[in-house]
This record gives C-alpha cells, sequence and structure tokens, in this order.
C-alpha cells in the first residue's frame, strides 16, 4: 500500500472451517491495506463444532482481524425464527452503522447475514464491495437454485415479505447480485454461472505465511493429526461431505479410482 493511503475497512464472514482458512489466507496477505473484522455466522446447533476456531482466533495474537465477533444463525422454524433473525439483524445493522465495511468477504452469499448486511452498506451509501471467496465444491460444479416451486417462488416471496426486498435468490452460490469479484482458486475453472464475475486467482504463496503455518499446525495438533505423516504423503485429496458428492454424477466414483489407481502406481 501506498504511504499515507487510508486503509479500507473490512469484514470477512465465515461460517465454516474452509471459509476461515481461506479468508485468513487472503486477510493476511491484505493486512497492510486493511482494517479487517472477523465474523463467525453459525448455526446455533454449530456453536460445539466452531467454538475452537472461534477461541483460537480470539486468542490468537497474529490474527490480521482487529476483532473476531459470533453471531449465531437461528435454527427451527416459525416466527420464533423470523423473530430471532431479526433481532441478529438489528445487532448486524448497529456494527454496520459503526465500523462502514468497504469490502465484505464471504464464502456463501445465500446466507441472509451477509446480504443483509450488504443492504445496510448501501442503506448508507457505502459503496461496499461484496467479494466471494472460494468456497470448493459448488465454485466448479455450480450449486442451481432448488427447480421445486416450493423453494424457487413460495421460500423466495417468504423470505422478500418476512425480511425486505433486498434479498436476493442467487443463481449459484457466488452468483448474487450482491458479488462484485471473486477470489478462486482456478478462474478457468469455475462454473459457467459465475463466468460473468472479475477474478483473481487464489495465491498459493498466500498460504505460506509463516503465521498462517503456525496457526494451522496448532489446529492439527489439537485434533491429533500426525504432522510428520503428512509430510511424507506424495498426495492428500480434500474432499467435500458425503452429501454433497453424491449430488454430482460421478464425484465419488472418479475419487475412489484415482485413489485406486495411484495406490497401484506406489502412491501414499
Amino acid at each position: 500500500m501506498t504511504k499515507g493511503m487510508t486503509k479500507q475497512t473490512a469484514y470477512y464472514l465465515v461460517s465454516t472451517p474452509l471459509h476461515l482458512l481461506v479468508s485468513l489466507a487472503v486477510a493476511l496477505s491484505r493486512r497492510d491495506e486493511e482494517v479487517a473484522k472477523l465474523f463467525f455466522v453459525a448455526q446455533e446447533a454449530d456453536n460445539r463444532r466452531m467454538d475452537f476456531f472461534r477461541e483460537s482466533m480470539q486468542a490468537w495474537q497474529e490474527s490480521p482481524f482487529v476483532e473476531t465477533k459470533v453471531f449465531f444463525r437461528p435454527s427451527g422454524k416459525g416466527w420464533g425464527k423470523v423473530a430471532s433473525r431479526k433481532r441478529l439483524f438489528a445487532d448486524l445493522k448497529s456494527e454496520v452503522h459503526a465500523f462502514r465495511p468497504e469490502r465484505v468477504y464471504v464464502g456463501n452469499d445465500r446466507h441472509l447475514e451477509f446480504q443483509w448486511v450488504m443492504h445496510q452498506c448501501r442503506e448508507l451509501g457505502v459503496k461496499a464491495q461484496g467479494i466471494y471467496l472460494d468456497e470448493g465444491l459448488y465454485t466448479y460444479v455450480g450449486r442451481k437454485a432448488s427447480k421445486r416451486f416450493s423453494d424457487r417462488v413460495v421460500d423466495d416471496w417468504l423470505k422478500k415479505l418476512f425480511y425486505g426486498f433486498w434479498w436476493q435468490t442467487p443463481p449459484t452460490i457466488g452468483g448474487s447480485k450482491w458479488i462484485d469479484e471473486m477470489i478462486v482458486a482456478y478462474p478457468d475453472w469455475v462454473t459457467p454461472l459465475l463466468k460473468e464475475k472479475a477474478a483473481e486467482p487464489l495465491q498459493s504463496s498466500w498460504f505460506e505465511d509463516k503465521r498462517l503455518q503456525e496457526m494451522t499446525q496448532a489446529w492439527l495438533k489439537f485434533f491429533s493429526i500426525d504432522q510428520a505423516r503428512l509430510e511424507n504423503c506424495q498426495l492428500m485429496l480434500t474432499l467435500p461431505e458425503t452429501n454433497d458428492m453424491r449430488k454430482v454424477p460421478g464425484y465419488e466414483s472418479e475419487a475412489r479410482d484415482l485413489l485406486t489407481r495411484l495406490s497401484d502406481n506406489g502412491w501414499q
């Protein structure tokens, strides 16, 4: 960043460990140009699963974020869920009005919380840039909106009725009008539904940052993962959840075939 330039304010909204990892890599690479905050947007039922990552981030002295917060997405159904979400929106509104973010990074623009933050920025006259961070599988195979009438029409209009007409149903994750650009590992391979978005490559060098490596090594230790064994691996596949794999025809069988071929050739 050129000397004398004002740093930009930024939010990073994460809801999965992958979102967090990518957010850390990007935030560390932009530490000199941003004043950034990290928001965990998690389901109430995922509290325990995300607690470790939240606590590790809040205790991390080398964190690129000036603040880390948790906003729990209400679970359940009916008016109780609507009321809980509106309380959450009120908290986010206060935060946005105080911080006035100029960049908002997210791994899933279907989340109401992200769209609400962007809407509040527009209401304030803040030209916030929506930036989609590579979330993995659906960046490349796409995740189209449901074709069922109840989801495509009824659910969409109910969200607009209960929350506001700022809500948009993206054609795929990362494809909403709130997203101005994306940072993805393989820009040339993204789903056609994202081809019109401006893309910046997710640099592998960002993950070589010493501070990030120290943090991820602490995570591996916590989960009792043998780091020495990992160092001897010739290939490691990171796979989506089983239910997600099954949504893509042939995905699971191709992954198994690849492992079989490599194993037969002596790969570890």
